[in-house]
């Protein structure tokens, strides 16, 4: 019986376009308190933390795909 492995293959198949999701909601969340103190420094703290969550979370993707290629059966 051949094992299925949904979660990786979704993973491989959106984990880019998380990626990118998962910073631009970052960088979104963070936008509210710069706009309600009116203070510069939680845009520029956004926008670093969104790119440190894009390339934590492709980090991830591109284990993940690693993986998939190298040890799941085809």
């Amino acid at each position: 019986m051949q094992k299925t492995y949904p979660a990786v293959v979704f993973v491989s198949k959106y984990g880019r376009r998380m990626a990118l999701a998962f910073a631009l909601a970052t960088a979104l969340v963070l936008q509210i308190p710069a706009v309600m103190t009116q203070n510069a420094a939680w845009s520029l703290g956004g926008l670093l933390l969104a790119a440190l969550v894009w390339g934590g979370v492709r980090v991830a993707v591109e284990v993940v795909e690693v993986v998939a290629d190298t040890l799941l059966p085809r």
